[in-house]
């Protein structure tokens, strides 16, 4: 996730820092839920933040 906001943000000059943290106490087995931090340092002042993250099950993959 660092390596992509790096690639994102960092690299093509929209942010001075960016960094993400996977916090690693939840209870997956019961909650079915992950928590993780995104943290970025912008050059400017924010008026919107869109993000996007999604979950994938490579058990649910259809074999051809």
């Amino acid at each position: 996730m660092n390596s992509d906001l790096k690639l994102a943000l960092l690299d093509t000059g929209n942010a001075s820092d960016a960094s993400f943290r996977l916090l690693r106490n939840d209870n997956i087995s019961s909650t079915k839920t992950v928590t993780g931090d995104t943290r970025v340092l912008p050059f400017g002042y924010l008026k919107n933040i869109v993000n996007r993250l999604g979950y994938t099950n490579p058990a649910l993959k259809v074999v051809t």
